[in-house]
């Protein structure tokens, strides 16, 4: 035995019945699933656009009438239903909630402006975005606080499992992973008090789970201080979003949802922050 690493991929080989991937290969997957997450977050309007053409859903999974559906940026949706030819027996229809694809992009149908929930809302978005999401969500657990000998190698000083600094990392983690669960349960058009308070508390968790993260590993060290980096840059735009009042220009329309795809990127940088960063040189204790 190698020591209580290897050790550790035995048990799990016998145990659960599955030969641990190797790092590097790990760190491939993190890399390439965290930037088809960010391509499918930023690109939600154009994906929505494309499939809802694609699949022509005006008319077949969209029959609202044009004249129930309000854009946020003011626009007539009949006008745009008129311009684009989508007609269902003989009257202009557009995209409701939870219809189509994924949510309208022509404009923000009966919200304020766009989100990602707004685009996630119908059955094949919110499938999407667990699918997306989900192997980045596993992978800062298998990096992280599940695989204890890797995630000792970045912490400038050594972290009981039983310190308070060590239950704090769980317990967020395990209430972000519960919460994104609700968030995508409960989809803004199905329940969207319930979807607001799921969001709010997804992101307070995973803000207290990062910014503990980031002092144990070390304030000083390169993984500590990109993770500073990401929580604030995060924080500043999911910020700045809000603070953005929704207009009718395109920038007035996606500054909310733009805030949201900067907070989500930001948060799935972490696991292959930790990967990628060389752990720090922890001097060691003289026998």
């Amino acid at each position: 035995r190698d020591g209580a690493g290897s050790e550790g991929k035995d048990i799990a080989s016998k145990t659960i019945g599955f030969t641990p991937i190797s790092e590097s290969l790990s760190i491939v997957l993190q890399v390439v699933s965290v930037t088809l997450t960010v391509l499918f977050l930023f690109l939600l309007p154009v994906i929505s656009r494309v499939l809802n053409d694609w699949f022509d859903v005006y008319g077949t999974l969209c029959t609202t009438p044009a004249e129930l559906l309000k854009c946020g940026s003011g626009e007539s949706y009949v006008d745009i239903a008129r311009q684009h030819g989508w007609v269902h027996n003989g009257s202009f229809v557009g995209c409701g909630c939870e219809d189509g694809i994924l949510g309208d992009s022509a404009c923000a149908v009966n919200h304020r402006s766009f989100s990602v929930s707004y685009f996630i809302s119908t059955a094949p978005g919110t499938g999407a975005m667990a699918a997306f999401t989900g192997f980045p969500i596993v992978a800062s657990w298998t990096v992280g606080l599940g695989n204890p000998a890797r995630f000792g190698r970045h912490c400038s000083r050594p972290v009981a499992p039983t310190s308070v600094a060590y239950t704090t990392l769980k317990v967020t983690h395990i209430a972000f992973q519960i919460f994104y669960g609700l968030f995508l349960i409960n989809t803004l058009c199905v329940w969207a008090s319930l979807h607001f308070i799921a969001v709010l508390l997804f992101i307070v968790s995973e803000v207290v789970h990062l910014c503990t993260l980031a002092v144990v590993v070390g304030a000083k060290t390169t993984a500590g201080i990109l993770i500073w980096v990401v929580v604030a840059v995060g924080l500043a735009g999911v910020i700045g979003g809000l603070c953005v009042p929704p207009g009718p220009s395109w920038f007035g329309q996606h500054a909310f949802f733009l805030g949201e795809c900067i907070g989500l990127t930001c948060m799935f940088l972490t696991t292959p922050i930790l990967s990628l960063v060389p752990p720090p040189d922890v001097p060691k204790k003289p026998n």
